[in-house]
């Protein structure tokens, strides 16, 4: 299986700093905070959530205190930044180095598995096994979210091919509802969601100024936003 790919995040992991991971995680994409709303609102209650091929970990850190947090990548200098970010700021989490396809967790184990921006970078097979793991650790009445860019976002489209080459996401795959691969995973689609319709006019023009008024215009012309968020379940 290719899944090679991913390791174009291991140079950026090592050239990151504490104080530019604080500035980021101060201010964060409007995808990282749009969904950190999401997952909040998922559960209300305290549960336990693995983030999946986190890299350095921003959207665990700006997930609500009473998830029990358990942070997830291959890459020890990114774990690295994610442990000194959130104790930087006093909070708390468990830090784990591994595999994402063989992870050190018992079966049903998590209420919810999420990654963002992982899934784009592998073939079909892995984004399969990928899912079945996600599956063996998530317990009954959990959820898995997978959050990815929107390949049916006009705007990010044309930002993506602009940047070309100079971008790590340069090589992200055309992704749409992931419906076969949760299907061969033996998993069931609960639904999908689009997210943040900033980020994607970012990468053309810089518009953050317009701000919120922006949003609501391009979602009323029909672009569609840059995160599609698929939510799944059990069987």
């Amino acid at each position: 299986m290719a899944r090679n790919p991913a390791m174009i995040w291991d140079g950026l992991a090592n050239r990151e700093n504490l104080a530019a991971l604080v500035r980021t995680a101060s201010s964060p994409h409007p995808y990282q905070r749009e969904l950190k709303g999401l997952i909040d609102d998922l559960y209300v209650e305290p549960s336990t959530i693995i983030e999946a091929g986190s890299y350095t970990g921003v959207t665990s850190f700006l997930l609500d205190d009473r998830f029990a947090k358990t942070v997830f990548d291959a890459n020890p200098a990114a774990l690295e930044l994610s442990e000194r970010l959130f104790r930087y700021h006093g909070k708390s989490a468990t830090f784990v180095t591994g595999d994402m396809f063989r992870m050190p967790f018992p079966d049903r184990s998590f209420d919810i598995v999420f990654n963002c921006c992982v899934f784009e970078h592998f073939l079909f097979a892995d984004r399969v096994a990928a899912l079945r793991e996600y599956g063996r650790i998530l317990k009954p009445s959990g959820n898995i979210i997978i959050a990815y860019p929107n390949y049916f976002s006009l705007p990010y489209r044309i930002g993506s091919y602009l940047s070309g080459k100079q971008r790590p996401t340069s090589q992200e795959r055309g992704l749409i509802t992931l419906r076969s691969e949760i299907k061969d995973a033996g998993l069931r689609f609960r639904e999908s969601r689009l997210l943040d319709y900033i980020t994607p006019l970012q990468m053309v023009r810089r518009v953050e100024i317009l701000g919120r008024p922006l949003k609501y215009l391009f979602k009323w012309i029909g672009f569609q936003g840059y995160l599609r968020v698929v939510i799944v379940r059990k069987p």
